[in-house]
């Protein structure tokens, strides 16, 4: 055999044999039992309330209605859709409910019309 015939089979055994090629890759992490807990916020839910407001004259009264369409937990996060009407009129927001494993706390997200 001549020398690059040798070093073509030397090349394709190092190839063939290297570590790097039989590397596995990882399946995708799975949730936690504290994501699972975020399943008690799906659904359909209805808020209201009065009170008082601190930023203008006591005897204005805030009437608070609303509704949140939360829907399935998908992965890490339950993303939840609301609308409803405020001292500001009325709003449409999106909101993504989370776990942080690193800070080992609970996250909240909104986003809405008002910013």
């Amino acid at each position: 055999m001549n020398r690059t015939t040798v070093m073509l089979a030397v090349c394709m055994m190092f190839f063939l044999l290297h570590p790097s090629r039989h590397r596995r890759l990882r399946a995708p992490p799975k949730p936690g039992p504290e994501v699972k807990d975020l399943d008690y916020n799906v659904g359909t839910w209805k808020s209201g309330g009065r009170g008082q407001a601190i930023w203008t004259d006591a005897r204005w009264q805030v009437h608070i209605h609303g509704k949140s369409a939360n829907g399935t937990r998908a992965g890490f996060f339950v993303t939840c859709h609301s609308e409803g009407t405020g001292p500001m009129g009325p709003g449409k927001g999106v909101s993504f409910l989370g776990y942080d494993p690193n800070e080992k706390v609970y996250t909240y997200h909104e986003f809405t019309k008002h910013g």
